[in-house]
């Protein structure tokens, strides 16, 4: 049988399970045209070359048409080191999505280092209080009483003085990376949320929405009112008229008396969410906050791209949704909180993804 692809090569094994890495080494020990073939070891966002690409992509098409199957748990295949990742890819998930990447960047390099378009960026960028810097725009106004010991470390905020120019850089970036007719969601305080408009109305997009979340327990604050709301910034590319812009009414939001849609940007029915006595990332948002984003924004099997990781909530609701997903954070510690928490919360304890054929 002449080995013309990874495909081939995949089919010649015997019966059995094997680890992705066992697959990968048979198909490098073919021969080296094989997988050199058609740019193969270009370097793609994910670090993998693309000839591993394709093997991933050979053994969808063999799980589809039921001669192979995904067993044990999804694992993530770390570039870098477990300590520094640089890029991770979730594999062999026991209900696979496709594509779950995680990358180490500054927001504007994740997203520009797209290989296909975006349907939904939704980012939490830094509110860039200048907390923990020395200096803060609250001048003492805003009272925290917590326990840092169970905090994950490395959170990265943004000096005020930067805040518009990263904003644009940011926003232009993601103006680029979406589909016409796909959204930005930008989540902030309210005393952001003006650059945020700003900056998406310069770079081509279009104003959609403003959504006003209600945060059940404000900070405490001695000189002005208390913020108590998030407020999401929604974007479009394209017209609002445009055919290609789709939307869907989150099923859980509150109807009119006469039992119709009636979609409100008011909402003050999200919970927030504690970790007790487990670890948890600065400024983490409710996951039904991003739920309602991605179910509205999206649809089941489109690309939703979070620049600004944090927790990974976004990376957990995309699982659970049916979204394929790439996430990335300039703190190598959010990398690695978001891959325990997933395989913890979502795929379960233990186990190494195999393929049995």
């Amino acid at each position: 049988m002449a080995l013309r692809t990874e495909a081939d090569v995949v089919r010649t094994l015997k019966s059995g399970s094997y680890p992705l890495s066992a697959i990968y080494a048979a198909c490098a020990e073919a021969e080296p045209e094989l997988i050199a073939r058609d740019g193969g070891h270009e370097k793609l966002v994910d670090y993998q070359e693309r000839w591993q690409r394709r093997v991933r992509g050979a053994l969808q098409t063999l799980r589809r048409a039921g001669m192979a199957d995904a067993v044990g748990h999804g694992v993530w295949a770390i570039h870098g080191s477990s300590q520094q990742p640089t890029s991770a890819l979730l594999v062999l998930l026991p209900h696979d999505p496709g594509r779950m990447e995680l990358v180490l960047g500054e927001a504007h390099q994740i997203l520009d280092r797209l290989d296909e378009p975006a349907t939904l960026v939704i980012a939490d960028p830094p509110y860039a209080l200048g907390v923990g810097r020395g200096y803060s725009e609250d001048t003492g106004e805003r009272v925290y009483q917590r326990c840092d010991d169970q905090m994950v470390p490395g959170y990265v905020d943004w000096d005020p003085a930067e805040y518009r120019e990263r904003t644009s850089q940011w926003v232009l970036a993601a103006a680029r990376a979406l589909r016409p007719g796909g959204y930005l969601a930008a989540i902030s305080g309210p005393s952001r949320t003006g650059w945020i408009q700003v900056a998406g109305e310069d770079a081509g997009l279009t104003y959609v929405n403003r959504i006003v979340v209600k945060r059940p327990f404000a900070l405490r604050t001695t000189r002005r009112f208390a913020h108590s709301h998030h407020e999401v910034t929604v974007f479009c590319r394209g017209p609002l008229t445009s055919s290609k812009r789709a939307f869907t009414i989150p099923d859980d939001l509150p109807k009119a008396r006469n039992g119709a849609d009636y979609p409100l940007d008011f909402w003050d029915d999200v919970p927030k969410e504690e970790r007790q006595g487990l670890r948890r990332y600065n400024n983490a948002l409710p996951s039904l906050l991003i739920r309602r984003l991605v179910q509205s924004l999206s649809a089941v099997g489109d690309l939703v791209c979070d620049p600004f990781l944090g927790s990974g909530t976004s990376l957990l609701v995309c699982l659970q949704e049916g979204r394929r997903f790439v996430g990335g954070d300039v703190n190598p510690e959010a990398l690695r909180f978001s891959m325990a928490r997933s395989l913890d919360e979502w795929l379960c304890p233990a186990g190494q993804g195999a393929l049995a054929l």
